[in-house]
């Protein structure tokens, strides 16, 4: 008698895999997530120390006009900075969309797979209980025949 395989096993196994590639994913996206914080953080430091130099500095026009563009520069840096960070968590979201669906698809199947081992096990108590019904029934008929038989010679 062979025991009980699941029939969608292999879909489940898939299932298993594209849901573990996709949390490797989503790390990453995270990881991408850190690291524009980090840049957006350092640019405006960077910002606001452009800010307190240019306040302590004397305001010749040559300078003033330098601070100016770079500061300038800096901001639009950090515009984009903002920008990529809204793309960072669209991304992140998006994966944790797909991470979400394929963990239901996986215990849809895992709910599944009990259904068919609650129906195998079933089965077998049918079967086993089927076999018992089959052996007493023998055994009362031959009681009943070996009854006859000795009853026959009295």
């Amino acid at each position: 008698m062979a025991g009980f395989i699941f029939s969608m096993q292999s879909v489940l196994r898939l299932k298993k895999q594209h849901i573990t590639q996709i949390r490797h994913e989503l790390a990453l996206r995270l990881e991408d997530l850190r690291n524009e914080e980090l840049e957006l953080a350092t640019m405006i430091l960077e910002r606001d120390g452009i800010l307190e130099q240019f306040s302590r500095t004397r305001l010749d026009v040559m300078r003033l006009q330098t601070h100016y563009v770079y500061r300038n520069q800096i901001q639009e840096r950090i515009q984009e900075g903002r920008k990529a960070l809204v793309v960072c968590n669209r991304h992140i979201e998006e994966v944790r969309v797909r991470l979400l669906e394929m963990t239901k698809e996986k215990e849809i199947l895992l709910k599944l797979r009990e259904r068919e081992y609650e129906a195998y096990l079933s089965e077998q108590l049918s079967e086993e209980q089927k076999a018992v019904d089959e052996t007493v029934s023998y055994m009362y008929n031959m009681k009943n025949r070996a009854l006859a038989l000795g009853g026959d010679r009295n």
